[in-house]
């Protein structure tokens, strides 16, 4: 009898095979909606990552911590998720602590909500999302996250494993090269960011008897200057206002490049299994209306296809990213 894959009904791995011969786990997903071919049989199986699981889950728990690690709410919603029957999908949240403490979040359902430094408030009867709420905290803080799974010792399990960062993971792989015409067969060009290119960004807040504002510009000289402003009543320090406005303007400038490639998988400038998602890769080539360039990417996704051994990599430039921790004064 065959497997009956259902949505949600089995956790799946995809185990692949190293340049030294070993063999790797290189992701785990739950089933989604399966497809039967009905001429040749066949059924294709997609599935989510494990992450995915949090999507649209409402976070039923009253908590109110004081100056909280931004980790702990990461254990805290993750715990409440699999202490549910028929929840526990075996994930394990690590390490426990980043070293810093929460601070005030932003939503990102199109508009912004900023709690106070000093309390974090989680009611039941909000219904927040878990996976909205710990994407916040990635945006805000930032912290960073990598699913990880592998055999135990024993090989009689697979353990699966969400690793934290702050304030942020990956590594910048000076020793590798991703060149198009050499390992990379083919890019291509990101278009223009939907979201809309300024130049200058106002921040402005008013926390009782108090105004801070900021004004963060960075000029293109190529481009007319375009502002936008931005105001909330909660923005409550000058260091949050100046840090805010610096992140509004990194999302809406960057500089173009690479949105994709596809990767020779055994070539010796980037063999397979050098580098993984997170990770800050040097790509140069010829870029249409820009000429012989090269730039630092992020690795968005990885995609590989050991059996015509090939990689499709999502990536986006490095300055599309802002890992500065917010400081306050004292």
């Amino acid at each position: 009898m065959g497997i009956d894959f259902k949505a949600y009904g089995q956790v799946v791995h995809a185990e692949l095979d190293r340049q030294d011969g070993s063999r790797w786990v290189f992701a785990s997903g739950l089933t989604q909606p399966s497809a039967v071919d009905s001429d040749s049989g066949l059924i294709t199986v997609t599935a989510s990552g494990i992450t995915s699981y949090l999507d649209k889950m409402p976070w039923l728990d009253n908590w109110n911590p004081i100056a909280i690690d931004p980790f702990h709410v990461v254990h805290r919603i993750w715990n409440h998720v699999q202490s549910y029957a028929n929840g526990n999908l075996g994930v394990v949240v690590t390490p426990a602590d980043s070293g810093t403490l929460l601070l005030p979040g932003f939503y990102f359902d199109g508009s912004e909500f900023v709690v106070d430094f000093f309390a974090y408030f989680v009611r039941a009867s909000d219904y927040r999302d878990c996976l909205e709420e710990v994407t916040s905290l990635c945006r805000d803080i930032p912290i960073d996250f990598v699913e990880k799974s592998a055999w135990n010792a024993s090989r009689t399990l697979i353990t699966k494993t969400l690793e934290l960062a702050y304030p942020r993971r990956g590594v910048r792989q000076d020793a590798l090269a991703f060149r198009i015409g050499e390992n990379v067969l083919s890019a291509e060009p990101t278009a223009e960011q939907e979201i809309d290119w300024v130049s200058d960004v106002i921040v402005r807040g008013w926390w009782p008897g108090k105004m801070h504002s900021s004004v963060l510009s960075n000029a293109d000289s190529l481009r007319f200057r375009k502002v936008i402003k931005d105001e909330d009543v909660l923005i409550n320090s000058r260091e949050r206002s100046a840090v805010w406005a610096r992140r509004k303007l990194t999302r809406r400038q960057v500089p173009k490049h690479w949105g994709s490639i596809r990767l020779d998988m055994y070539h010796p400038s980037a063999p397979w299994g050098s580098y993984d998602v997170g990770d800050d890769i040097l790509i140069g080539g010829e870029m249409p209306g820009s000429g012989r360039t090269q730039a630092w990417h992020r690795i968005l996704t990885i995609q590989p296809d050991d059996q015509i051994g090939e990689v499709m990599m999502t990536t986006k430039h490095v300055d599309a990213f802002n890992y500065d921790a917010i400081d306050f004064e004292g």
